[in-house]
């Protein structure tokens, strides 16, 4: 069997698709070392700052000294904790729901939720730009499934009422690429003239916004007692890793007794779980990492419509500058990297052909000066 991997790439390599990983020796939400020479990065998920926190840093030192470092297991056999619980109960508390179970990672709960909570009958409807662990969670289901146009309400109404089936609902309430926020509002109105579970991915929204940080949902007003439940990650405005899965009672257990990617999977480790517990009550507490962030979104929004830049109007810490062809955003990211600001070119396929951008994410731990740095090096 001769599947030609060899030729592939260097297909990718001739359509400037082919991807490296950059071997980091350290580095924080602003900072990154690579070859001993220190960067100022835009590359980071970690928008308030929590990776390097010393609080977190301590108690995940303690935990480990306590209670050892891997989990042993997964949770349905020994490796579920007090601290696991905790955290669970935490998070519940912390979004006003009734239940919580905590996954590996965001790619593994929605893969696992979507896949739990579907059956072959039901019709899921998930937005063109959600991110890939729900349309892989949707592929993975043995329901049928449309994408509706981007943010377009008129077209998931459509859709929605095409069906006669159970129909799911799935989106993020923040768009990873384009930096844009679900019309969760809208999509509340048509639920309620033609009821369909919801499920909300709330990765890059919590710890940022909502009251002291508890997302969009919150801040939206969407009640979570109408929704089939919320997904969201550590590892972006908390600082740590894994992911979790929130909503009511019998929900959250059914996915417990069904999820294939929670069922076989080790569980986090204990001083993992006991840093987040650590993160969750910091960020609830710290308005001003928020409010930093939000000047320095505004700052930024500001120096792009000076510039003439297409930021495709995002209001949020994730800022796409679109360049659209693959060569020109390679070759401006390189140039960046030779000014010593690190942005890899984001292109396809996470992002459509024609489309590739750097995508600037910024954190509390940035300066206005890094900002202006940024935009005086950019060389078009």
């Amino acid at each position: 069997m001769n599947k030609n991997f060899e030729k592939k790439l260097q297909d990718l390599k001739k359509e400037n698709l082919f991807r490296q990983r950059v071997l980091k020796e350290s580095g924080s939400s602003s900072k990154i070392i690579i070859d001993g020479k220190k960067y100022l990065s835009f590359a980071s998920n970690d928008y308030l700052g929590m990776s390097n926190n010393y609080e977190l840093q301590e108690a995940l030192s303690e935990s480990c000294k306590k209670n050892g470092l891997g989990s042993g297991s997964s949770p349905l056999i020994s490796g579920y904790s007090e601290s696991h619980k905790e955290l669970e109960c935490l998070i519940s508390e912390f979004l006003g729901t009734q239940s919580t179970i905590i996954f590996s990672s965001g790619y593994q709960t929605n893969v696992g939720v979507i896949k739990s909570i579907s059956e072959s009958t039901d019709h899921i409807l998930i937005d063109k730009l959600d991110h890939a662990s729900i349309v892989d969670g949707t592929l993975f289901s043995k329901a049928k499934f449309k994408r509706y146009s981007h943010n377009n309400i008129s077209d998931l109404n459509e859709k929605v009422n095409e069906s006669d089936k159970d129909i799911i609902v799935c989106v993020d309430s923040l768009f990873s690429m384009d930096g844009d926020f679900a019309k969760l509002n809208e999509i509340q109105k048509i639920k309620k003239d033609k009821d369909f579970y919801l499920l909300v991915d709330e990765a890059h929204a919590l710890g940022v916004y909502g009251s002291g940080g508890r997302g969009l949902c919150n801040e939206m007003n969407i009640p979570m007692n109408e929704m089939v439940g919320i997904t969201g990650t550590f590892g972006k405005s908390f600082g740590t890793f894994g992911a979790f899965f929130s909503g009511s009672q019998d929900v959250v257990n059914f996915v417990l007794q069904n999820s294939r990617s929670y069922i076989y999977s080790t569980s986090l480790p204990r001083p993992i779980i006991d840093a987040t517990i650590k993160s969750i009550n910091i960020v609830m507490k710290e308005n001003w990492r928020r409010e930093k962030l939000f000047e320095l979104i505004e700052y930024f929004k500001k120096l792009v419509k000076q510039h003439g830049l297409n930021n495709l109007n995002s209001h949020s810490h994730v800022q796409p500058l679109v360049i659209g062809d693959e060569r020109e955003c390679i070759n401006l990211s390189e140039s960046l990297y030779n000014d010593g600001i690190f942005i890899p070119a984001i292109r396809y396929p996470t992002v459509e052909k024609g489309q590739s951008r750097l995508r600037i994410s910024l954190s509390s731990e940035h300066e206005k000066h890094h900002i202006d740095h940024l935009f005086k090096n950019l060389k078009f």
